[in-house]
């Protein structure tokens, strides 16, 4: 017996069954197994050949626009189908984590070495440049490319994530650095920020 009431599927970002904790969980998963096979030394350039690889799949073949994000589309035909933004954006997020893993490289490498406020003045310069580098080269894959989608997790969403994690990294650190500056100049008298 019909109840007259039509089912349909709730489409959130991801898809139908998909959230973000599964994005993470496969993350984790194909990121354990590149570095079974790759060095994380080699992150940076990972995670360009795979969000410049994927990228050019989603613009040249139309896959984002003719099926990725195209509602058109049948979502009951598999799970794949149901869930194809959440499956497919992986790709990018794995692109963002590999990034990730270099930034965390680059912020610990030869900590030691940083000893002095002018090795970390120095240290934090070339942070700024790598973070204008990749805003840079995110407003170009933006505006020249395929635009920022987080559905697809397209190389203009990978780079506009690591920009905007880096720079809050390195306005934290020329945050602590001006700060030290001040103290030491006899122009601020205790810590900028007080934690209580």
């Amino acid at each position: 017996m019909s109840s007259g009431i039509e089912y349909h599927e709730v489409v959130e970002e991801y898809g139908v069954h998909w959230n973000f904790f599964f994005t993470l969980a496969v993350v984790k998963i194909c990121v354990g197994v590149l570095f079974t096979f790759i060095r994380p030394t080699a992150s940076l350039m990972l995670a360009f050949m795979i969000a410049f690889g994927y990228d050019i799949f989603l613009g040249f073949t139309g896959f984002q626009k003719d099926y990725l994000l195209n509602e058109l589309v049948p979502r009951h035909i598999s799970l794949v189908d149901a869930n194809r933004e959440g499956l497919y954006s992986s790709i990018g997020y794995v692109s963002i984590y590999l990034g990730s893993v270099y930034v965390g490289q680059v912020i610990y490498k030869n900590i030691k070495i940083r000893e002095t406020v002018q090795d970390w003045c120095i240290y934090c310069g070339q942070s700024g440049a790598q973070v204008l580098i990749l805003w840079g080269l995110a407003y170009i894959s933006h505006s020249y490319g395929n635009p920022c989608c987080r559905r697809a997790g397209n190389l203009s969403y990978v780079l506009w994530s690591l920009a905007t994690n880096y720079t809050v990294l390195w306005f934290h650190l020329t945050l602590n650095l001006a700060q030290i500056l001040f103290q030491h100049l006899g122009l601020l008298h205790g810590p900028l920020i007080h934690y209580w």
